[in-house]
């Protein structure tokens, strides 16, 4: 329980650094889009760029010190979901009824919904910061709409939006894959079909 604790904990502190840096995306957006009221400035796009570049760093940095973390928490989640599941319906087929059997029905179904709870936590947060990445880019675009194709401003955002593409990163699991709301449906998909087959197994033998 020491380590579940300590996951927790983890868990925790990554979901409140994925929330601040999803908010300074947010807040970076919302000064670039603010630009079509105040009139385009070059020094400023310049400032925004860079504070994008800032961002990107933070998440390689973030991959490289919590990458692998996560991806063992992933596969924490799957391999207790399916040992939980495959130990209760083992049980219930043997009609083992008695006290500490439903307590610890309950107790290791409420176990498996906290860390199901904290994987879809820091995925979706994950997911959701690396939206607010892509929103900077929709937002460049959306101020070309204001200015003529050859002007001056034009050219700020298209620089901008050249400098900012090669600074876009993602959140990956240790490297071996990139985090999104599909991973989350992936570890879902093979756990109902690790149970499948393991219940298939123990119908046999029963």
């Amino acid at each position: 329980m020491t380590d579940l604790y300590y996951e927790f904990l983890f868990v925790d502190f990554v979901k409140y650094v994925l929330k601040v840096l999803k908010s300074a995306y947010e807040n970076l957006n919302k000064r670039v889009l603010f630009q079509e009221n105040l009139g385009l400035c070059e020094e400023l796009m310049k400032s925004y760029a860079q504070n994008y570049r800032l961002l990107g760093e933070t998440i390689d940095t973030v991959n490289k010190l919590f990458g692998f973390q996560i991806l063992l928490i992933i596969f924490h989640t799957g391999l207790h979901t399916v040992n939980t599941v495959n130990f209760d319906i083992l049980y219930i087929q043997l009609e083992s009824e008695n006290f500490y059997f439903y307590y610890q029905l309950v107790s290791s179904i409420l176990l498996v919904l906290l860390l199901w709870y904290n994987m879809c936590s820091v995925v979706t947060v994950m997911d959701s910061t690396v939206q607010e990445a892509r929103q900077f880019h929709v937002v460049c675009r959306q101020l070309e709409d204001h200015f003529t194709v050859d002007s001056k401003e034009m050219k700020i955002i298209g620089n901008t939006l050249i400098y900012s593409k090669e600074f876009f990163r993602e959140f990956s699991a240790g490297g071996y894959f990139k985090i999104n709301k599909s991973v989350i449906i992936g570890v879902l998909g093979n756990v109902v079909a690790y149970i499948v087959i393991t219940t298939q197994f123990n119908m046999s033998d029963v």
